[in-house]
């Protein structure tokens, strides 16, 4: 009999078992040496004077499938991946293996996901990467996504995406979009999706929370009240609201039309609300638009866009910069002077 079929056996009739294992309902008789040979969690568990360590029943909180634990203890045992493993279970069996320290089976985990990902999976295989703990699995989604983020943008998980995640897939130097243009946008309907979302579900929490203190204890409604009603409303939607400004850092505003800056970036609400950061960087476009135009008109060449950049544009879906030179030197002095004059101001009323 080859060995480890002898160990699956062992665990079958469990002959010999010192340690019974409670996951969420089942028993699992099972050795604390095998345990401790693969898991340095087992391990510390069964020799460091803990509880665990004399007792003969333990009982493994947070674990909701029983089922996918004995798959687990059978990998544990001897059995093959390949005959544990499935695309619906594979994520569990990963997070149970970062869990319990068992290196070897997540990385058989990583590498067996990784090789399924596309378009539609990568973003919510990403967010379940980074909860289980398997950060090379969730380096793999990110590069995926960055490679193919125009697609991957279209996608109902992108949407569902956390602000660091979006973030750290923006943030790649490796990033592939035709134009800061189709970036900005994709960002800015996220942001007013996430924000939709939020609100609505810390809401529904509000009221559950004011059912339950109805049924507790009847509150008299008066003016006070309305005035606390409105600051919480008020409260939830700034809790709602992203970090866009750490978002909008990614941004390579320079690089895009003067006509789309002034059509579609400076009414974002988004931009709006970082006066700030918005003055900083669309001066920095419009100073940039503003040269490329003035270097244009004096030797009739164009100005190239694309030195320096690891992205990859389309530049035939680019708007001449030439035609909106004109809205582009007075958005750029517009922005000089409100600086200046919020400058000057500061300085007075210190001196006063």
């Amino acid at each position: 009999m080859a060995l480890p079929n002898a160990f699956l056996n062992l665990l079958k009739s469990e002959v010999l078992t010192d340690v019974t294992l409670h996951v969420n309902g089942s028993k699992f008789p099972t050795h604390k040496c095998i345990l401790s040979a693969w898991s340095p969690v087992f391990a510390a568990m069964f020799t460091s004077g803990m509880r665990e360590t004399s007792s003969a029943d333990v009982t493994l909180m947070d674990m909701k499938h029983p089922a996918v634990f004995g798959l687990v203890l059978r990998f544990l045992y001897g059995a093959e991946f390949s005959s544990i493993v499935s695309v619906g279970n594979a994520m569990e069996i990963a997070a149970i293996a970062n869990r319990f320290d068992v290196v070897a089976l997540q990385g058989h985990c990583e590498e067996y996901v990784g090789a399924l990902l596309n378009i539609k999976n990568c973003c919510r295989l990403f967010a379940q990467s980074d909860a289980v703990g398997c950060d090379q699995l969730g380096t793999l989604c990110c590069t995926y996504a960055a490679h193919h983020y125009e697609d991957v943008s279209r996608t109902v998980s992108f949407r569902d995406l956390t602000p660091p995640l979006l973030a750290s897939i923006v943030g790649m130097e490796t990033l592939a979009v035709r134009s800061e243009e189709f970036l900005f946008t994709s960002l800015v309907d996220w942001a007013e999706n996430w924000e939709r979302l939020h609100v609505e579900q810390q809401q529904q929490q509000q009221q559950l929370v004011e059912v339950v203190e109805e049924e507790v204890e009847e509150v008299e409604v008066d003016k006070e009240v309305d005035n606390e009603e409105g600051e919480q409303d008020k409260a939830i939607k700034e809790n709602a609201i992203p970090n866009v400004a750490a978002l909008l850092r990614h941004v390579r505003f320079p690089l895009m039309s003067g006509s789309f800056i002034v059509r579609h970036v400076e009414p974002s609400i988004f931009m709006r609300r970082h006066p700030n950061l918005m003055r900083e960087l669309l001066y920095e476009a419009y100073r940039h638009l503003a040269t490329a135009a003035t270097s244009r008109k004096e030797t009739g060449s164009l100005v190239n866009e694309e030195e320096g950049r690891t992205r990859k544009h389309d530049k035939s879906t680019k708007e001449d910069g030439s035609a909106s030179s004109a809205s582009t030197v007075s958005s750029l002095r517009s922005l000089s002077s409100s600086s200046s004059s919020s400058s000057s101001s500061s300085s007075s009323s210190s001196s006063s």
